[in-house]
């Protein structure tokens, strides 16, 4: 986004805001500064700023500005001021409900001032992030509706709803710039929006800044340029969105509706969740703002005594609406046509009005998460005593207990947690997660059993609250202490799982179109590139040291670790399924009681080779195996255990489960179980050489037996890499000769 798109500026360190005057723009741009609510009040009425995104950060931002200059005192001032704020403009909705979330958020806070400057400051950042899912929904709802074979589309928006609507990338605009983005936009006809001229003004700025290919008309040509030129689809933005879908926005919106229906073009609705009202049942209860006579009257040049109808929104009803776009996805109409806007609500963890509640100051703690967990989920929990869980690298994880029901609460942090706030990692990382447990579940019934029941998901605050796995095993621990009491119905329910999730996503089984959306959505860009840095990087490098140079003087394995790399990349693009990314023993609950195998944490998920995920799983076996024969002493010194030799039936159930559960043909299947030798023999090499995080193998505490073990490790590496061709055959191979 270009500086001159820069719609305020808010500096939470002095406290100050200043707003940019778009009333003055393209000619000038000049920024005007915000001291108080009265000045918000001021700025917002008189339409300096506009877009419901950007007047409710502009209103939230100004009372963090009075609490931290010690202006405003006391939370009953603080409210007081809120309620003024509400009366700037009444029809849109986000501005009030950013108003009630902050009241919820801070009252009772030992530290008022702070709590509030907090606040402020993730709302801005949470809603340029907003903006940015709402853009590739946006995209998404294109692909849906047209498929993904269409190359490029011709779009009309109204009014401005980008960059200078909000804090940045914009709503309706949004989706634009993402659809350009992908490299599909063709055109966009921008008309110009009387009586402020927002269209004129603002979005054709917006368009020659960020260099859109964009044609200006006037507000009444918009059906004749449609009717000559043709159009795909019309994105508008929303001030307010009720229960049953009827959506209030700029005056024009419902002409442009109108158009869009007559020529059998699909109209979307793009906002913020915080836009929907399922308080008002339909959009006759909506309160719509009246201008001034004036306001239309000096732009008009018409003579003053004119009587004037000057609405700034009108209402577009629901049966114009193809579907209403939001960053949480996409609300369809349902079979009879109409939108279930309280069900999508509910469904995606908002309460009342649609505002998700959020918890500020930070990640969650011992000390606030029991809260967290109790306002989230009141009719799970009772009393609640929180645990945090060490172990895991990237995220926050709790156990909640109580006398009702046991939790687990896991955040993840806009960080990577072992590494601290420095080592920046998007937080998305948690919704990538969800969706991965949905695209399993929808497109397989049969993987439903192997996965675990989610009570909420919470995207502002980056967290989700699931079943507590009490009466189960890490599968990792069970390799690491008894391997040998691990029954053969948990081994089966390994390869079945694997197997379902992979033939049902496979690229050879689904629908062209499936495969596309899957290879955008599961690109997961952030966390593929910590995988190829660890998994096939660093090991096989100079920073391995003199242990690595067993890698990098074996030029086979090198070679063969490439190919991996290329493969993990999606290069072999007729092999690729939606892989959990990160499958090893770690990434596995199981109780052997009851044969329960459970998958969880597919962050790292992506659409990829599905040797990834055997591989990465049958690598537990290996080290677990090199690690026993240690465990008596050094080789040769002790006999062979017990726990080694029942690694052997182990892998051999996992790879015949799989066969038996895949519909994939036998070469396909031999390719996997190619592949899954590579990807096995990267694992072993990288937590040989000390760079998978905690992992538990070889951590013997004699240092001639660890380095023996290590050594080992290496070794079966190597082997597993450049014997790779024979498949699951090498892999049973090596854990005969440990």
């Amino acid at each position: 986004m270009s500086d001159n798109l820069r719609s305020l500026i808010f500096d939470p360190s002095t406290p100050s805001l200043a707003v940019l005057d778009q009333r003055k723009l393209p000619n000038v741009t000049e920024f005007i500064d915000v001291v108080t609510a009265e000045d918000a009040h001021s700025v917002i009425k008189e339409m300096n700023v506009r877009g419901a995104p950007l007047i409710a950060v502009v209103g939230v931002c100004a009372l963090a500005v009075e609490c931290g200059n010690g202006t405003c005192r006391n939370e009953d001032e603080l409210f007081k001021k809120s309620e003024f704020l509400r009366t700037s403009r009444p029809t849109a909705v986000n501005l009030g409900n950013m108003l009630d979330e902050l009241k919820e958020n801070v009252t009772g806070t030992t530290d008022l001032a702070k709590s509030v400057l907090e606040f402020a400051e993730a709302m801005i950042h949470a809603d340029k992030r907003t903006n940015e899912k709402l853009g590739g929904f946006g995209l998404r709802a294109l692909h849906e509706w047209y498929g993904t074979e269409k190359d490029c589309f011709s779009l009309v928006t109204i009014c401005n709803t980008g960059s200078l609507a909000t804090t940045g990338h914009g709503t309706a605009l949004g989706v634009v710039r993402s659809v350009k983005a992908a490299g599909k936009l063709r055109s966009l006809l921008i008309p110009e929006t009387r009586p402020y001229m927002q269209g004129s003004r603002l979005t054709a700025f917006e368009a020659v800044v960020d260099g859109l290919e964009s044609k200006l008309c006037v507000d009444s040509a918009i059906a004749s340029y449609v009717a000559g030129n043709g159009m795909d689809a019309a994105f508008v933005g929303a001030d307010r969105v009720v229960a049953n879908g009827d959506t209030a926005n700029k005056i024009g919106t419902l002409q442009l509706a109108l158009t869009c229906k007559h020529f059998n073009i699909p109209f979307f609705v793009c906002c913020p969740f915080t836009t929907f009202d399922t308080k008002l049942e339909n959009g006759g209860s909506i309160v719509i703002e009246e201008r001034s006579a004036d306001e239309l009257c000096s732009v008009a040049n018409a003579p003053v005594a004119i009587k004037t109808y000057n609405p700034a929104f009108d209402v577009t009803p629901s049966e114009l609406i193809a579907g209403i776009i939001t960053e949480r996805g996409i609300v369809w109409k349902s079979a009879d046509g109409s939108f279930d806007i309280e069900g999508f609500v509910k469904s995606n963890g908002a309460q009342g009005c649609g505002v998700a509640p959020r918890l500020m100051g930070g990640p969650l703690t011992t000390d606030t998460v029991a809260a967290y967990v109790a306002k989230r989920i009141p009719d799970l929990v009772g009393d609640i005593v929180a645990t945090e869980i060490h172990g895991g690298n990237l995220n926050y994880a709790f156990h909640c207990a109580s006398a009702k029901r046991d939790v687990f609460v896991k955040q993840a942090p806009e960080f990577i947690k072992c590494l601290g706030p420095d080592a920046k990692l998007h937080s998305d990382r948690l919704l990538l997660e969800m969706r991965c447990y949905k695209e399993w579940g929808d497109r397989t019934a049969r993987v439903e059993k192997f996965l675990p029941t989610i009570f909420d998901v919470d995207e502002e605050c980056c967290a989700c609250t699931m079943e507590w796995l009490g009466d189960c095993d890490l599968l990792e621990t069970v390799l690491v202490t008894a391997p040998d009491t691990i029954t053969g119905d948990v081994a089966n329910g390994l390869g079945e799982f694997l197997a379902c999730t992979h033939n049902a996503t496979h690229v050879s089984k689904i629908p062209f179109s499936k495969s596309a959306e899957l290879m955008v959505a599961f690109r997961n860009e952030a966390l593929r590139g910590v995988q190829l840095e660890y998994v096939f990087g660093k090991f096989i490098t100079e920073e391995a040291g003199d242990a690595g140079k067993v890698f990098r003087e074996d030029e086979m394995f090198v070679r063969g670790v490439e190919q991996m790399k290329s493969k993990y990349r999606g290069e072999e693009d007729h092999n690729l399924a939606l892989c959990h990314g990160d499958a090893h023993p770690g990434s596995f609950f199981v109780n052997n009681a009851s044969s329960r195998v459970v998958a969880f944490d597919p962050e790292f998920a992506i659409y990829g080779p599905p040797g990834l995920d055997l591989g990465s799983l049958l690598s537990g076996a290996v080290l677990a195996a090199v690690h026993f024969s240690f465990v008596e002493g050094i080789e040769g010194e002790g006999e062979k255990g017990k726990e080694v030799i029942s690694l052997i039936p182990f892998v051999r159930r996992i790879c015949s489960q799989y066969r038996a559960s895949t519909e994939l043909d036998r070469a396909l299947v031999d390719l996997i179980f190619s592949d899954a030798c590579g990807f096995a023999a990267c694992e072993v090499g990288r937590t040989a050489l000390g760079f998978a995080g905690g992992r538990k193998w070889l951590q013997f505490e004699e240092g001639k037996k660890r380095d023996a073990a290590k050594a080992k490790a290496c070794k079966v590496a190597q082997m597993l890499m450049n014997s790779r061709a024979d498949g699951i055959a090498a892999l049973l191979k090596a854990l005969e000769e440990l």
